[in-house]
């Protein structure tokens, strides 16, 4: 799945390295570095929301976020970085 969303996969690569700075140039390693692929809105009314979301610090974020979604996430979870995706299959 992931090699056929590379925006995703280097998302993911990157949250969760462990490379020297030297290697990461331009890149912030975001801490604790676990990533969740990928959060709908309906996540965000669920009952499980946000305390089953709290060991991540970056979400993937499903088609149809807004800025009020994002802002939600970040508000809930404050060291959350959300990273918007879309697929190109489609076109």
């Amino acid at each position: 799945m992931l090699s056929r969303c590379p925006v995703v996969a280097l998302a993911l690569l990157l949250a969760t390295s462990r490379a020297t700075p030297a290697s990461t140039e331009g890149f912030r390693q975001i801490p604790g570095g676990r990533a969740f692929y990928a959060l709908h809105v309906a996540d965000l009314s669920a009952p499980g929301w946000p305390a089953q979301f709290l060991q991540y610090d970056l979400f993937i974020a499903s088609l149809g976020f807004s800025r009020a979604n994002i802002r939600q996430v970040k508000e809930d979870i404050p060291r959350a970085r959300v990273l918007a995706y879309t697929d190109w299959s489609w076109a």
